[in-house]
């Protein structure tokens, strides 16, 4: 398919066009692109952004067809062009793990919409350098529920099972907090291995990462961005009071007003949306699987870019340009010519007033009821067919996406 995209604004306040061919983008120029195109679409005074990608979907391929279908037309509407599933190691012989990565990826293969990459959650005690091909990176997420890390001889332990894996992995997502990640600092001297530091809450938590990072240390603070606005006891005590309806304006305490400034000051390395929600929701209300926070993802985002006067080379910072550097990827989430042609438009003139009728993601529920928000999703380009364009009568065209596996052979140079 050919597709030329003209009067594209992009994140470095370039006004390009953009010709896609055979699923990679052959050309972008400031001058007019003379080719004969299946489809072409004024973008005037709207936002071209590459695919964005989801580093967070849990259990996905777990929830049956139907649910993969429609989660991940939810990430395509929403902008989303790959997305990153956390699984837990199973408890299986290693001699059968290969039989299950296999069978996972062809789930996605025959029912994802979107790209799709494999990020395992393991308590580091399972072998897994000879399965590391069918990982991103490869990229591990630790779970330290195995870990009682309350004192200074736990982490150390930790950081040895870090070390012995270190062999293999290049990245590996930790969730630590507070003073645990000052005796992390301490003891983990690897200056090789990336270490992603999820669902960081504060300015201080930040900092003390920068620190590290300007000494040369590969670490990357990852917030969600629910967090720069309100605490997870925040969102669980509404929800009780509420049952799910929050009118929620911008962050008045003074711990959230500091993570806002550290987006601001382009401190923050990525910003990811949040799908932990649903189990709060399971917790009170019902059982429902899925991954709520796809939809109000982008306008959160632009909608504080608005409010605090964020400047759009940061939004390209914390949404593609660490997450390349993270996951070692070059060829994905980026726009530039030879690159594989996955781009999100947003209309940055266009708003919503988020009701819960408009939330397709499940548990299609959303702590931003009745909210307004700037900037919305209007069309997504993924490996070169057009996924989603809110103007068609069918918003969803093109049947023949073929969607990528994310794994070290995306390395393109």
């Amino acid at each position: 398919m050919k597709i030329i995209l003209n009067n594209c604004t992009l994140l470095s306040k370039e006004k390009v066009n953009i010709y896609i061919e055979n699923g990679f983008i052959k050309k972008i120029s400031q001058d007019q692109i003379n080719v004969k195109a299946d489809i072409a679409y004024n973008l005037d005074k709207k936002l071209v952004l590459p695919g964005l990608c989801d580093i967070n979907f849990s259990d996905l391929s777990s929830m049956g067809k139907e649910i993969i279908k429609s989660e991940t037309k939810t990430a395509l509407k929403s902008g989303f062009t790959s997305m990153i599933e956390i699984n837990d190691i199973p408890n299986e012989k290693i001699s059968k793990y290969n039989d299950f990565l296999r069978e996972q990826i062809n789930v996605f293969n025959k029912f994802s919409n979107v790209n799709f990459g494999l990020v395992y959650e393991t308590d580091l005690s399972f072998e897994l350098g000879q399965f590391k091909w069918y990982f991103v990176c490869p990229t591990i997420k630790v779970s330290l529920n195995e870990y009682k890390i309350d004192s200074e001889k736990s982490i150390i332990e930790f950081i040895k099972k870090i070390e012995e894996v270190s062999s293999y992995c290049e990245s590996i997502i930790i969730s630590i907090k507070d003073k645990n990640i000052d005796t992390f600092f301490k003891y983990f001297k690897n200056k090789n291995i990336k270490v992603g530091f999820i669902d960081i809450t504060s300015m201080n938590e930040i900092k003390r990462i920068k620190k590290f990072k300007e000494n040369d240390f590969k670490y990357y603070s990852i917030v969600y961005i629910d967090s720069l606005f309100f605490s997870s006891d925040m969102m669980g005590n509404h929800i009780k009071k509420t049952k799910y309806s929050i009118r929620c304006d911008y962050p008045k305490s003074d711990d959230l007003k500091e993570l806002n400034i550290a987006l601001k000051e382009n401190l923050i390395d990525i910003l990811i949306p949040n799908h932990s929600l649903t189990t709060i929701v399971d917790k009170f209300e019902f059982s429902k699987v899925g991954n709520p926070g796809l939809e109000t993802f982008v306008p959160l985002l632009m909608d504080l870019a608005l409010y605090l006067g964020i400047d759009l080379e940061v939004i390209d910072s914390v949404l593609f340009i660490k997450l390349r550097e993270f996951l070692g990827i070059k060829k994905q989430f980026i726009l530039e010519e030879g690159a594989i042609a996955s781009i999100t438009v947003v209309d940055i003139d266009k708003f919503w007033f988020v009701t819960e009728n408009d939330i397709t993601s499940l548990p299609r529920w959303t702590p931003y009821e009745g909210r307004r928000l700037w900037g919305i999703p209007i069309l997504t380009i993924c490996n070169g067919f057009i996924a989603y364009d809110s103007s068609s009568e069918d918003q969803f065209p093109s049947k023949e996406i073929t969607c990528r596996l994310l794994q070290e052979n995306e390395k393109i140079d």
